[in-house]
């Protein structure tokens, strides 16, 4: 097939946002038209539950047409199916993950043991439902050795359903400092909601578990974020300055408790 021209097209949005990409059309022997949209676009249409014609290789989005114009008329009309999407709810969330890497054993008084061995919880680990390992949200094996500790990320979006002519609703996030009128309201009055979206250097934690969750935001379930983060930057301060052997002989030769 022989290259007739490169087609741009760019319909704006009523409620706000743009669909704009360029796409090639070809010409066969027998003069059809044909031509078969990006592969960012097609997912955006295919995700939005519009339907695609296939090229004989099962590639979606494919148009043909017995004239250039039909052809274009034909990628215009899907494009405004597309963004004939209505938005049906729009409101705050907060998305976060807490995780927390630890792996060990409770002896018959409550405490706090290395391991399920009787000589650590006075208890047979095979015949006592009760001697068991308890682990973190990530399970630490032989396998999978992990350092212990504690991992939080939190962070508001505006979250935003949005359904097509199809019945197919789609979900979309964005960040709180676009200009809208819910973000600017929430962060006026929100203190602890303006605390979270402060926070300039957190991101989810990677891992081979992770996942993300969400909850809509209220001030109260704002502060119990702030308040964790909070925990982690004053249990920083106590400990940063004691990672010496010296300082830690220290604090050992005197007992000291810093956490506990």
């Amino acid at each position: 097939m022989a290259k007739v021209r490169t087609e741009q097209i760019t319909i704006d949005h009523k409620e706000g946002g743009k669909l704009q990409f360029k796409y090639d059309i070809y010409v066969n022997k027998d003069g059809t038209f044909a031509t078969t949209l990006p592969e960012d676009i097609t997912k955006l249409f295919d995700d939005a539950g519009v339907d695609l014609s296939r090229n004989q290789i099962k590639k979606k989005g494919y148009f043909t047409a017995k004239a250039c114009d039909n052809l274009c008329e034909q990628v215009k009309d899907v494009c405004l199916l597309y963004m004939s999407r209505k938005m049906i709810s729009e409101k705050i969330v907060i998305q976060y993950v807490i995780q927390t890497q630890c792996s060990y054993a409770f002896d018959q008084e409550g405490n706090v043991a290395p391991n399920p061995d009787r000589e650590w919880t006075g208890m047979d680990y095979d015949n006592n439902p009760n001697n068991r390992w308890h682990q973190g949200t990530i399970d630490i094996d032989a396998t999978h050795n992990l350092s212990f500790g504690f991992q939080i990320y939190a962070m508001p979006f505006v979250r935003r359903d949005y359904q097509y002519r199809s019945g197919k609703v789609k979900i979309e996030y964005a960040r709180m400092y676009e200009d809208s009128e819910i973000c600017y309201k929430a962060l006026e009055t929100g203190y602890f909601l303006r605390w979270l979206h402060a926070v300039p250097c957190i991101s989810p934690p990677a891992g081979r578990l992770l996942g993300i969750k969400e909850i809509d935001y209220t001030e109260n379930v704002a502060e119990f974020f702030v308040n964790m983060i909070k925990s982690i930057c004053i249990m920083n301060e106590k400990i940063k300055d004691f990672l010496e052997p010296d300082s830690i002989k220290m604090i050992a030769d005197k007992k000291m408790k810093f956490l506990i």
